[in-house]
């Protein structure tokens, strides 16, 4: 099960790469990829096992790229050439339905990921984050009830941990693109008291 991500123990760890980063190049350090895309076509869910499979999976996939994001704004990744494609390709996963188009179910766990990379390295990817205003305010909107479909599947379990990552990335964004709030329609601003209508 997702859950929202303030645990302290992934600030030590950062702490820890940034030791380690001292001891070797940063190249050999920092080139850890998923090994596969996350799919839940590839899963059984009426499968018990392959369901906590799914389940864990989930976790995994936003707790690599929240790392990740911790890492890319804490610099450890700034000689990698992969650093801003990678952090493309989460965001798009989360805030581009249909992206990749090999993919064809977008699900929650993509847009925590890319609340994750918002919120902890936003001021780093700022190129990224500017592209992505509209599209995460088109999420903000259905989660306040204003709007239609979200383009992902959104589970249950997930809904509260997925609500808290977006208020945090939303802030954010409002923080580093002050404009946001005043280009959006009245009433669209995040409102923490109202209860989430999403697509299950």
């Amino acid at each position: 099960m997702a859950r929202p991500y303030s645990d302290s123990k992934e600030d030590e760890i950062v702490q820890l790469l940034l030791e380690l980063i001292k001891l070797r190049p940063r190249q050999a350090l920092y080139n850890a990829e998923l090994s596969e895309e996350l799919d839940i076509d590839t899963y059984n869910l009426d499968d018990p096992d392959d369901a906590q499979d799914f389940e864990n999976d989930i976790a995994r996939w936003v707790d690599t790229f929240a790392v990740r994001a911790r890492c890319t704004a804490a610099g450890l990744d700034e000689e990698s050439k992969s650093c801003f494609t990678v952090a493309g390709d989460i965001t798009a996963k989360g805030l581009d339905p249909g992206y990749p188009r090999g993919l064809k179910t977008n699900l929650d766990c993509h847009v925590m990921a890319s609340a994750q990379y918002i919120f902890f390295a936003g001021g780093v990817i700022h190129d990224i984050v500017e592209a992505l205003g509209q599209a995460f305010q088109e999420i903000v909107d259905v989660l306040q009830g204003q709007g239609g479909g979200l383009g992902f599947k959104l589970f249950e379990k997930n809904r509260e941990a997925f609500k808290n990552m977006v208020i945090k990335a939303w802030d954010k964004m409002v923080t580093l693109q002050p404009d946001l709030l005043s280009e959006a329609e009245p009433g669209s601003s995040f409102d923490t008291s109202a209860g989430p209508r999403a697509e299950t």
